[in-house]
């Protein structure tokens, strides 16, 4: 149901709040005719310590395993490759397609698993199953009071005893996950679960002639009312946590074919949709995408939910594109314009969809210099040797690279490192730095600008704990460019992440951090060095031959100057 409260196959209720990685569901009976499958999920927490949340999910079918993980909206894992929907494997035997805002992944016996990328995941399992499966979900007899059944056969009377006997080793932060609230579960008190029940918040699922009573004869409102109360009472009174459950309300009543009336306006729930496209409380469950694009007139499949795309635009991963900007089809996989992929499992042939084309285009091109294939947090890549960081710290002392220490007094503005090298495998950067004077003696770093992806992200004293974004004032954390840049707080510093492997720190006052992966070893310049494990050419000066003293060569890398800047001997 999402979050912490969980309903089985036989309709037993309870709240477990472990963090770890979990079986939801599998095939434990005998009958060697039904498909062994496995449904996992691994919970987090976000914010309180004292709510869980689904974080992944993990099925396991027909020797394929398949991931669907928070915020990747539109793609799942498959094998350790990240893959765009829809997808059809095994002839057909297993379809992984989006329905509204959710992955679903549907096999031909019965079994379908839909998670939202967010919190709310439902098993659906045909009735061959009854009586043949095991984990949280239950054992399918039609008992609920039997449900709390362990690996061993066992039956625990305690939530957490039987929570945690499902608890799957070896995923994830698995020394860090728990199987119960941190310092213990924390309850509400009364007054706030009476004020959450009012019609202006969770009331409005049980609310008489309200939006959701043509359901309650179908779908008992009472478990989501208490859910509700709890997740709010939890949460702070955080508005996200009454709309994630008048969503998983409205979710389970269309499921049951029952149409609700517009709650959204009335919780002040508004709806957000990406870029061409709409939102629509009954929307058709089987979108228009690049792979089917006359999928909705052949769907049977009540209403949903959704965000559908506008007229002349149809589903491209999680984006909405016009017809001519789709993609390709490769092996069953959707794959959108412009992305490229590994075709195997030793990166050794790298194919792309080539825009406009509809067609893939491969090459055997294997991993480069520094780099080598392994699968790092579930994907599959080329993924660097080692790391190496720069320091440029207190009255600048700098460390470069390969570890040369020097001191440079400039107050003006420098190149900390930046790309140096054509080689287009590697992603252009720029870190720039500038000094302030101190004392008559001494300078300071001030500020650190990092340029990447055409954006520039400014991290300065005058704005402690928070940075500039394109000259905007933003705060922190923030996504940007689609998740290519990542930056957030970490203790007193400002981190700036991306998706290549360069990370900058900086704590709003003196100390400044580069590191970069050893793809870029010997591709880049400026006061770190040029990171190509010889520390004895580190301060040749830019378009100089040999290595001069520090203030020679940090002058060098001056990129601009600023009223009043000069070097300090």
């Amino acid at each position: 149901m999402g979050d912490p409260h969980y309903r089985t196959f036989d309709g037993r209720l309870f709240d477990f709040m472990g963090t770890c990685t979990y079986v939801i569901a599998k095939h434990c009976g005998k009958d060697r005719n039904l498909p062994a499958f496995e449904v996992l999920a691994q919970n987090e927490n976000r914010g309180s310590l004292g709510v869980s949340y689904v974080g992944l999910v993990m099925v396991k079918v027909y020797n394929v395993t398949i991931t669907v993980v928070r915020s990747e909206r539109g793609r799942v894992r498959i094998d350790n490759s990240l893959w765009s929907l829809p997808i059809v494997l095994n002839n057909s035997k297993l379809n992984l397609f989006q329905c509204g805002r959710s992955a679903v992944i549907e096999s031909d016996f019965g079994l379908t698993v839909r998670y939202d990328w967010d919190h709310n995941l439902v098993v659906t399992l045909s009735n061959t199953f009854a009586g043949k499966t095991c984990g949280l979900c239950g054992n399918f007899n039609g008992i609920p009071t039997d449900d709390f059944t362990t690996p061993t056969g066992t039956q625990e009377s305690g939530v957490v005893a039987f929570g945690s006997s499902w608890k799957v080793p070896g995923f994830g932060d698995e020394p860090n996950c728990r199987d119960d609230c941190v310092g213990g579960c924390d309850s509400c008190n009364s007054h706030l679960m009476t004020k959450y029940g009012h019609d202006l918040f969770c009331g409005l699922i049980t609310k008489e002639k309200g939006p959701f009573t043509s359901c309650h004869p179908v779908i008992d409102p009472q478990a989501y009312l208490e859910n509700c109360k709890y997740d709010l009472c939890m949460g702070g009174g955080l508005q996200q946590f009454l709309c994630k459950t008048l969503e998983t309300y409205t979710q389970a009543c269309q499921d049951a074919g029952i149409q609700v009336q517009d709650w959204r306006k009335m919780a002040k729930c508004f709806a957000k949709c990406p870029a061409n496209s709409h939102y629509e409380l009954c929307g058709n469950a089987c979108p228009a995408t690049c792979s089917d694009p006359t999928a909705p007139s052949k769907c049977k499949r009540p209403c949903v939910e959704t965000c559908t795309c506008d007229n002349g635009f149809v589903l491209s991963g999680d984006e909405c594109v016009p017809a001519v900007k789709c993609g390709c089809t490769y092996e069953g996989h959707y794959v959108p314009a412009g992305e490229a992929f590994w075709a195997d499992q030793s990166c050794k042939r790298w194919c792309k969809c080539i825009p406009g084309s509809r067609r893939v285009e491969c090459q055997d091109k294997g991993c480069g210099a520094g780099q080598q294939c392994k699968v790092v947090n579930g994907i599959r890549n080329c993924q660097a040797v080692s790391y190496s960081t720069c320091h440029a710290t207190g009255d600048p002392h700098y460390v470069t690279f390969d570890k040369v220490r020097f001191d440079f007094q400039g107050t003006c503005v420098y190149q900390l490192a930046a790309l140096c090298s054509k080689d287009p495998e590697l992603v252009p950067f720029e870190v720039l730095v500038q000094n302030d004077r101190g004392s008559k003696v001494v300078s300071y770093t001030k500020l650190v600008q990092i340029k990447v992806y055409s954006t520039s992200i400014v991290i300065t004293q005058t704005h402690k704990g928070l940075i500039m974004v394109n000259d905007e004032l933003v705060n922190l954390p923030v996504n940007l460019k689609d998740g290519k840049i990542y930056v957030y707080k970490s203790g007193w510093d400002a981190v700036v992440t991306t998706d290549f492997g360069l990370k900058v720190s900086f704590n709003w006052k003196s100390a400044a951090f580069v590191t970069l992966p050893s793809n870029y070893k010997g591709a880049v310049c400026g006061l770190c060095g040029n990171y190509n494990d010889k520390p004895q050419d580190d301060l040749i000066p830019k378009d100089g031959n040999k290595p001069a003293k520090p203030t020679d060569f940090g002058s060098s890398w001056r990129v601009a100057e600023i009223p009043g800047c000069v070097v300090l001997e």
